[in-house]
């Protein structure tokens, strides 16, 4: 991404109605409470569930931009597989296609 692109999605990301943002995430994360969720994608195929777990609405408070909500799930719950096709750069060493296996 060239710096005008990045600029263009820091500044359309940054000024959205957040309130509006928020109160969008906290309904999803009602939803999702209690779920069984499943996840299917590219070399994924991936269950877990959230039973008794909270949901965290990242808003716009705390980080911008924002927008995520997220939990753990339930320790011995998650099965199958989860690709990662972007890669991903940690103390300088890339690591690409990443593929995790539960």
């Amino acid at each position: 991404m060239n710096l005008a692109d990045l600029e263009d999605f820091y500044f359309q990301s940054t000024l959205l109605d957040w309130t509006k943002v928020e109160k969008r995430m906290q309904k999803i994360a009602k939803v999702l409470k209690d779920a069984e969720i499943e996840v299917i994608g590219e070399k994924t195929h991936l269950r877990f569930s959230s039973k008794g777990r909270t949901w965290i609405s990242n808003d716009w408070q705390a980080n911008l931009p924002g927008g995520e909500v997220f939990t753990a799930p339930v320790d011995d719950s998650v099965e199958g597989e989860v690709y990662f096709n972007f890669p991903l750069t940690r103390h300088g060493v890339t690591m690409r296609d990443i593929h995790l296996w539960f």
